[in-house]
């Protein structure tokens, strides 16, 4: 028994300190006509006709690794395992008396063959052509115990009531015992959770779109973009938030910054999402903090940087009744150890909101200030707008441009520029298309 113990202690010591481990496999090679079968001690549902015991073992070794170690189920090693010893094989031969109506059946007897092997707690037995195993303390009465399992096996199977159920438990004969190993992978706990963590579904494509931009988004912003970058590229605090009015580029700046990662020497990729996005993706069966974790940790884990539209939206989902905490609140910590690089924006109002509802958040990140340009604005609108155009295949005159900024700025002089009239004349383009290929289509 304190063999046995110590066994058992060792192979949970080798389980801890390394990170793969060699076990015995066993299986019985039968015989059924013409053809060779495989029958594993440890599993007598599995069969393999005319299969090499190497094929088998390593059918068995991946499924185990799979099913089992993967997840975390390394107990079920010691179940496998049995110790050190060889199986033994013998014979037993089964006395049936006659029938009581004399007619059924007559008298016979049935010899069979089996496996046990002598163990620290007792003598394990199996017999493979009936698919039993049994169990006795001493060997003394193993005889016993395995003619009663097989009388036992053939009035639950009514064997005798057809000739038909009587041969098929004699119809296979054993040829010999074959074994093998199982290479087997043991993880720590942390790779564990690594490996679980890269098996299941990413949440990140769900949650927020990937980035990729091809031509120029933003223009006359090279000072700010430097700003952005330095700020991604910093070993400390990268998570920013731009702030300025409604319209004067702020969701373009950061566009712009995808577009010109690679320049800037930034080598992660950008995700775009919004509250909304995030709180519907989110909410499953376990709630949406659950995943929120593993939202994290895929952004951790690649280094890829997340961009929320309107930082005051965060603050305003996720809470219901029992839980106060908005999706923002959650993410503090990890913002705050820096294990998320979150790009967000807001306008000043919203700024000295946030600031009212969550003291000390903002200190979280680095800020970027975006003002109206002051020089060269006309020149930034019509580089913009003139892209758009040029996409479009319309022609824009520049007095055409000019007049709508002059008109802009006396009948709306509160809205942000260069937002406004570049968004003015993007839906006159727009509306401009639309209406041509209506046209078009009448034609055809």
């Amino acid at each position: 028994m304190l063999n046995l113990v110590r066994y058992r202690i060792s192979i949970i010591h080798l389980l801890k300190t390394m990170h793969k481990i060699s076990i015995p496999y066993k299986a019985v090679n039968l015989t059924f006509f013409d053809n060779n079968i495989l029958l594993p001690l440890s599993e007598h549902s599995v069969i393999r006709i005319d299969s090499s015991m190497s094929r088998l073992a390593n059918q068995f070794e991946n499924a185990i690794q799979k099913k089992v170690l993967d997840k975390g189920y390394y107990s079920a090693v010691l179940e496998m395992n049995d110790g050190e010893g060889n199986h033994k094989k013998e014979k037993i031969t089964i006395d049936f008396p006659a029938s009581k109506d004399k007619i059924s059946y007559p008298k016979f007897d049935l010899t069979f063959e089996y496996y046990y092997k002598t163990t620290e707690k007792g003598v394990w037995a199996v017999l493979p052509t009936l698919g039993i195993e049994c169990f006795t303390e001493k060997e003394e009465t193993l005889e016993k115990t395995v003619s009663d399992n097989i009388k036992l096996e053939f009035a639950r199977k009514r064997r005798l009531t057809a000739v038909q159920n009587v041969v098929t438990s004699i119809w296979m004969e054993i040829n010999d015992l074959e074994d093998d190993q199982l290479n087997l992978q043991f993880y720590t706990p942390s790779e564990l959770e690594r490996l679980n963590e890269k098996k299941k579904e990413k949440i990140l494509p769900k949650v927020a779109q990937k980035l990729t931009f091809k031509h120029p988004v933003s223009f006359g912003r090279e000072k700010e973009l430097k700003q952005l970058a330095d700020t991604l590229k910093g070993k400390f605090n990268k998570s920013c938030i731009v702030v300025g009015n409604s319209g004067v580029g702020k969701t373009a700046l950061v566009w712009e910054m995808v577009r010109q990662a690679k320049k800037f020497g930034i080598k992660s990729d950008f995700y775009e999402t919004t509250a909304s996005t995030m709180i519907k993706e989110l909410t499953q069966e376990t709630g949406w903090q659950d995943n929120l974790v593993y939202l994290c940790r895929e952004l951790s884990n690649e280094g890829d940087f997340l961009f929320v539209r309107n930082l005051l939206e965060l603050f305003e989902v996720g809470q219901y009744e029992g839980n106060s905490i908005s999706i923002a609140e959650y993410l503090r910590t990890f913002v705050g150890r820096g294990e998320v690089t979150l790009i967000s924006e807001c306008t000043d109002e919203e700024f000295a909101k946030i600031e009212l509802r969550s003291p000390n958040f903002l200190s979280l990140f680095q800020i970027i200030r975006l003002e109206e340009p002051k020089e060269g604005l006309e020149d930034i609108i019509i580089q913009k707008v003139n892209q758009v155009a040029n996409t479009s295949k319309v022609i824009l005159e520049k007095e055409a441009i000019e007049e709508t900024i002059r008109l802009n700025r006396r009948y709306t002089p509160y809205s942000g520029f260069p937002g406004k009239p570049i968004r003015f004349l993007e839906s006159i383009i727009l509306n401009n298309n639309r209406k041509y290929q209506k046209k078009s289509k009448k034609h055809l």
